[in-house]
């Protein structure tokens, strides 16, 4: 059981990586520091990625080197960061995408808490938006302070 094969260390905060076929192959523990997002550019992409993976190559290759971070966009559509999905603050309610890449655990822990609502979110929401988060699992629901999102 997966539960029983992950004994993490007793200090800090831990990424834990399980790579299995048809039974655990490798559990592998890193530190988890997560790196300050002050610029986040918009990146057009066709990736589909509904599920983890080791290999992280296709979605390093949209990195840039003029921002911290990357939104990918798919026909206009808001999907994820490459390291989160995201929320805006709209009209007063959290929104996020409704067809995100990944469907991450705290995204769906949010909707179903009722705390943040799944909406088609386009490139023009940015601009209607009062803040802005990003979520997963390790940094939680995180809204980025001073965040500029740039094309």
């Amino acid at each position: 059981m997966l539960a029983e094969a992950i004994i993490p260390p007793c200090q800090g905060i831990f990424r834990v990586r399980v790579e299995y076929r048809e039974t655990i192959t490798r559990i592998d523990y890193r530190v988890y520091e997560p790196t300050p997002i002050r610029t986040i550019a918009l990146v057009e992409s066709k990736l589909e990625y509904g599920y983890k993976y080791c290999d992280r190559e296709a979605l390093n290759l949209l990195k840039r080197d003029d921002a911290d971070e990357v939104l990918i966009v798919h026909e206009g559509e808001l999907k994820d960061t490459t390291i989160a999905n995201i929320a805006l603050w709209i009209e007063g309610e959290w929104k996020t995408p409704l067809r995100p890449l990944l469907q991450g655990t705290t995204r769906a822990r949010l909707l179903a808490q009722g705390k943040i609502k799944a909406e088609k979110l386009s490139v023009d929401d940015i601009q209607k938006a009062r803040k802005f988060a990003i979520m997963n699992a390790l940094r939680g629901f995180e809204i980025l302070e001073n965040v500029c999102v740039k094309d």
